[in-house]
């Protein structure tokens, strides 16, 4: 067999294959980004994916403190809650207070605000609306199971939410959150590579959405947000920002 006719053959097939399989690859992650598109965590997973990124072991065994060599995981877990604890404390010391106070930069109102309580109907809707992919808190109820649950859980619900708001008080439980040391950069052994993830229970979230909600009503409908202020508001962006900033 002449191998050079034989190339010279194959050479146009070889190429209408590969130029196939680059657009079945594309069209197969085109829809994959499509399907996630409104979550962002499932996106970087695809973009890994796509990459070959491996997933580095996330077990911390050893940190390097001024007390030596830490590897015991009880005392790893207290070494991290000590340096979390204390960290906001310590560079709060750092920071200058300003000429200024911070009512100066608030619009102030005549009116008062106090948490109403809430109906079944907004309770509801609360629910059907969690993520069923949120992380679990430290009671390991996942959000899938108390969305599924909905129309069996939302009497009950209501009636503790409205005890929380007339009695103005939360329950202790709700307040315990299950802390991830999560790397930052640099060596893997110091403390200050590393922050915190605090997950609540999908039910202390659930709460704090009602109190968001009523709290955030309150604050537009009495024009108490500065119109200048564009992080954490709903139409707002960096974008938003920019345009306001060069015109």
């Amino acid at each position: 067999i002449n191998r050079k006719i034989t190339g010279t053959h194959t050479k146009p097939l070889e190429n209408r294959v590969t130029d196939a399989l680059r657009e079945i690859k594309a069209a197969y992650y085109k829809g994959e980004f499509k399907k996630v598109k409104h979550d962002p965590k499932q996106a970087w997973k695809t973009v890994n994916k796509i990459l070959n990124r491996k997933h580095e072991s996330r077990e911390i065994n050893c940190l390097e403190t001024q007390r030596g060599q830490i590897l015991h995981p009880t005392e790893l877990a207290e070494c991290f809650n000590n340096y979390f604890t204390n960290i906001g404390p310590d560079i709060a010391k750092n920071i200058d207070n300003g000429d200024r106070n911070f009512k100066d930069y608030i619009t102030t109102t005549t009116s008062s605000f106090n948490f109403q309580t809430v109906s079944e109907s907004n309770i509801y809707r609360l629910l059907l609306s969690l993520n069923p992919r949120k992380s679990t808190g430290i009671d390991k109820i996942p959000a899938k199971i108390i969305r599924i649950a909905a129309p069996v859980i939302t009497n009950s619900l209501t009636k503790i939410f409205n005890m929380s708001i007339i009695s103005a008080t939360v329950p202790f439980e709700w307040k315990i959150a299950r802390v991830t040391p999560t790397f930052k950069n640099g060596p893997r052994n110091l403390l200050n590579n590393y922050r915190p993830i605090s997950i609540l229970p999908v039910v202390s979230k659930l709460f704090e959405k009602v109190s968001y909600e009523q709290l955030h009503e309150y604050l537009v409908t009495q024009e108490l947000l500065s119109p200048r202020q564009f992080g954490f508001r709903k139409f707002h962006s960096t974008p938003s920002a920019l345009t306001d900033s060069t015109t």
